[in-house]
């Protein structure tokens, strides 16, 4: 490779794969606006005392480390789990028709949540069985949620619901909250994409966490921010390596 070369010009692009501890496949993580490898060295100073004015002599290594940095825009449940702390479980639902549910006395403006999802036909009647109309006594909020908001207040209500299965083949999942506190641990590979040189990463091992939340509500595209402590791993290349590919 010369120097003074157009060639070493480069914006840096990368497709992201993730391998989850525990695990021995590398999956898609989708597009990272950005993605920073930031080596961490900790020194001291040594200074000579054997005559006249101090002189430094040495500068020696304390420690050593690397941290990262990655800015998500596919909101997965790989990604949320990955900003959560949390695990990934399957979300499977049968079919349902026209189940009964008892919702009880209602108040003005209270929000319930039906039970089911995919919500494909619902009603609701009163205690004198006289069924309600959809946009003066409640309103949808979300059939796909199954959340519906009274507009006035009930004795008691009764709905009738019917709602579409969840399979296991459409891959829908549940994210378990902050249940893994410690940290999502895994292993970075990163290919190189972009123009002029382009680097592969591998062997890049981190604790990661969140930098920013999970924002629910934005004006904007979602991002997930997350940060990681790389981890120390046995072999030749313990904090990774990066190979240049072209």
């Amino acid at each position: 490779m010369s120097l003074n070369s157009p060639q070493n010009y480069s914006i840096m692009k990368a497709y992201l794969a993730f391998r989850l501890k525990g695990t021995t496949t590398f999956l898609p993580i989708g597009n990272a606006p950005a993605f920073v490898y930031e080596p961490e060295v900790e020194n001291t100073e040594h200074f000579s005392s054997q005559v006249g004015p101090k002189v430094k002599d040495a500068d020696i290594v304390l420690q050593v480390g690397a941290n990262l940095s990655l800015t998500l825009d596919e909101i997965t449940a790989q990604n949320i789990a990955l900003v959560v702390n949390g695990t990934i479980g399957s979300l499977i639902q049968p079919a349902v028709s026209e189940a009964v549910v008892n919702v009880g006395a209602v108040i003005s403006e209270q929000v319930i949540d039906i039970g089911s999802l995919n919500v494909t036909d619902i009603s609701f009647v009163d205690n004198n069985d006289v069924t309600l109309v959809e946009n003066v006594d409640y309103k949808v909020i979300s059939h796909e949620s199954g959340i519906y908001v009274f507009t006035a207040s009930q004795n008691g209500v009764v709905a009738t619901v019917t709602a579409g299965a969840i399979e296991e083949s459409e891959k829908r999942s549940i994210i378990s909250i902050l249940s893994a506190p410690e940290g999502i641990e895994g292993e970075f590979m990163v290919v190189g994409t972009g123009t002029g040189r382009r680097l592969k990463g591998t062997g890049i091992y981190a604790n990661l966490k969140s930098a920013s939340g999970l924002g629910l509500i934005s004006e904007d595209i979602s991002q997930i921010e997350l940060t990681g402590s790389v981890l120390r791993q046995p072999g030749p290349y313990p904090f990774g390596k990066f190979e240049q590919t072209n």
